[in-house]
């Protein structure tokens, strides 16, 4: 089964480590990028009915101009029972305050919370979730 993720960070490097970490253990099939979280957002909204276009997973930093993580957050929660399609969120953030956590937990699409830089580790974690919703 083909599986797509989205990476969401204002910081081109934070990009690219994650889209190389990621096709290095290549366990997803698809890897989109994005500078700004209104541009994935506007992504999400135009493909909503399009279970091919839209992602499984969401990487999403929470500290961006712009648009940042939480207004992301409080959007897509909008935009979910909209979509055709499950997508889980997971934060990978430089904070590694307690109260982003609980503030992050609160939000029913939110997986799990990764302090950055991302890891093999935590791509372990986020396939394994998926094998399970997938069994």
């Amino acid at each position: 089964m083909s599986k797509s993720i989205f990476v969401i960070d204002d910081y081109l490097i934070n990009l690219k480590v994650a889209e190389m970490i990621i096709k290095h253990h290549g366990f997803f099939d698809s890897i989109t990028t994005f500078e700004e979280a209104q541009l994935a957002l506007d992504f999400l909204i135009s493909e909503q009915k399009n279970d091919q276009s839209l992602p499984d997973v969401i990487l999403l930093d929470l500290s961006m101009p712009v648009m940042d993580g939480w207004q992301f957050l409080d959007k897509f929660e909008e935009l979910a029972p909209l979509l055709n399609k499950r997508i889980d969120i997971y934060i990978l953030s430089s904070s590694t305050d307690i109260r982003d956590k609980m503030r992050a937990n609160r939000y029913p699409t939110v997986k799990d919370y990764f302090t950055k830089p991302i890891s093999e580790e935590m791509l372990q974690d986020i396939r394994a979730t998926i094998l399970a919703y997938a069994s």
